[in-house]
């Protein structure tokens, strides 16, 4: 830039002409031209640098650049008020606001481009819409999507560490990309930090929960197994079920049928009462069975006593009807003269008994021909008011024969 250099010198008693006044203040007009006039970059002939910039002819204008020569900063001012008031400054490294939460940066209609930042961006609030990729990395200690944005979110991804009070996913994927990573999922019981469930990816996602696991129904596809202890399960396979302990097959259950002890073990089956211990006990070491007791050496032992039920029959029609199946201990009170029909529903070996008492009229009975008796010859009832006659008998697949006999015994 050119500045003012001066064209001539007088003194007095010197003839002055048109043109050395014009030389003088043509160079004046080109140290103020505005393309070639004097910088102000404070050199010989150049002008002073100029520490303020304002309002065009005012000596003291309110909207004004001030150079701060003391604190090193480039000052902006506004006229607010009919007064100058500074909004911000350059420093060395900072472009700052003067007043806290005060100056916008653009306008909800006047918006700027693109925005590079090498460093952290700090804000109390965004306000969306926020949209595009983040092709960098987000991190820091606490971070908070309101919920008006949280719905909006379709992709986060990779985080190290994320809070949030519910998760909503549209896809049907959860998965740790970690080689052997397990999923574990954790929660605040009482005030405690706990594990409640941890997915082990080393074992094909084996579930282990921390509590007890409640369902309205279960399936599984094999087994239930007790954990430590692999040889004491429960195996489905189509309709049935089989109870494992320490490897033994214990009780099998099929859609027809249960087996205690299925796999031929020595395995003793027991039933308690509220007063015996061994209410019903099957020996399998020994093959035996007791019944209110632990001993015996039979095949079938009873420790204390036997009681049938005794089943009434009734005389219709001069004729008494016998299920054997239904009735094996009888009795009837004869009401009219009768004869007993043949005891259906019998199994060969199957033994069953009959007490016959006379009412206070005494009446006949007669039996029917499948009963076999000694000599082939059919007893004759007591024929006495109120006295019993009691038979047993023994079926050998076709008749009945009679094993015992006891007659005219008094009922009191």
């Amino acid at each position: 830039m050119a500045g003012y250099i001066r064209q001539s010198s007088f003194s007095d008693g010197d003839t002055i002409t048109a043109a050395l006044f014009n030389n003088e203040y043509n160079q004046i007009l080109n140290a103020f031209s505005n393309t070639s006039g004097h910088a102000h970059d404070g050199t010989a002939a150049e002008g002073p640098v100029i520490g303020l910039i304002g309002d065009a002819g005012e000596t003291a204008p309110n909207n004004k650049v001030l150079i701060d020569t003391t604190n090193n900063y480039i000052e902006f001012y506004v006229q607010v008020s009919s007064s100058p008031v500074q909004q911000l400054y350059i420093a060395d490294g900072a472009i700052v606001p003067v007043t806290d939460n005060d100056i916008d940066l653009g306008t909800s209609s006047l918006e700027f481009k693109d925005a590079f930042f090498d460093g952290t961006v700090t804000s109390d609030a965004f306000a969306g819409p926020l949209t595009g990729d983040v092709t960098g990395n987000v991190s820091g200690s606490a971070a908070t999507v309101t919920t008006a944005a949280q719905t909006n979110i379709t992709s986060l991804g990779t985080l190290t560490a994320l809070t949030v009070d519910n998760i909503n996913i549209n896809g049907n994927t959860i998965k740790s990309n970690d080689s052997d990573g397990d999923l574990i999922f954790g929660g605040n019981d009482g005030g405690s930090a706990i594990t409640a469930l941890t997915l082990d990816m080393s074992d094909a996602g084996a579930a282990s929960f921390n509590g007890n696991v409640t369902v309205p129904n279960l399936y599984v596809a094999d087994d239930i197994i007790h954990s430590g202890d692999a040889n004491t399960y429960m195996s489905w396979n189509a309709d049935n079920l089989t109870i494992y302990n320490g490897g033994t097959n214990n009780l099998y259950m099929a859609a027809g049928e249960s087996v205690f002890n299925d796999g031929s073990g020595d395995v003793d089956f027991r039933v308690e009462s509220n007063g015996n211990a061994n209410m019903l006990k099957v020996d399998a070491g020994n093959d035996r069975v007791t019944i209110g007791g632990a001993g015996g050496t039979a095949e079938f032992n009873v420790a204390k006593s036997v009681s049938l039920e005794q089943v009434a029959l009734s005389s219709s029609g001069n004729a008494i009807t016998w299920d054997a199946d239904a009735a094996g201990n009888a009795f009837h009170v004869t009401t009219e003269n009768t004869t007993i029909g043949k005891a259906s529903n019998g199994t060969e070996g199957q033994i069953i008994m009959i007490e016959i008492e006379q009412g206070g009229t005494a009446r006949t009975v007669a039996w029917h021909g499948d009963y076999e008796f000694a000599a082939s010859t059919a007893p004759t009832v007591t024929a006495t008011a109120n006295k019993t006659d009691i038979f047993t008998f023994r079926y050998n697949g076709t008749v009945w024969h009679e094993i015992g006999r006891v007659q005219n015994m008094s009922k009191t």
